[in-house]
């Protein structure tokens, strides 16, 4: 990317890198440093066009999630339950935005973490 004078780093973290919950310290601590690390990326390597982001998802009906459901399926409904737009969200919404800043079209995007999370957020804001 140095030698390309361009380029576009996004980082996956959590809304949990923002606000956690009980028993999420290490997870949480983990993503907040990983947001911390877009961040100071984005000051060093902007300069170069180096652009750095993070994209934080809340509830992402993912394969592992799934199986979580299946072993208890009573917590679905509390999680969807506390969902804004009462679902979770799904990988190709996640992946949408992670393409959308990649690209050019988000050229001007630098040091941002974008949450998508359904409004999940603003919830517990």
């Amino acid at each position: 990317m140095r030698k390309a004078k361009k380029g576009s780093i996004v980082f996956i973290s959590s809304i949990h890198g923002r606000m956690t919950a009980p028993n999420y310290f290490p997870y949480s601590a983990a993503k907040g440093g990983l947001n911390g690390l877009a961040r100071n990326l984005a000051l060093d390597e902007g300069p170069r066009n180096i652009r750095t982001n993070t994209v934080s998802p809340g509830y992402t009906l993912t394969a592992l999630v799934h199986s979580y459901f299946d072993l208890y399926p009573d917590r679905k409904a509390d999680a969807e339950a506390v969902q804004p737009m009462a679902r979770m969200g799904n990988p190709s919404e996640i992946a949408k935005v992670v393409s959308f800043v990649l690209s050019d079209d988000a050229s001007f995007i630098n040091g941002a973490d974008l949450m998508v999370d359904g409004g999940l957020h603003a919830r517990f804001a």
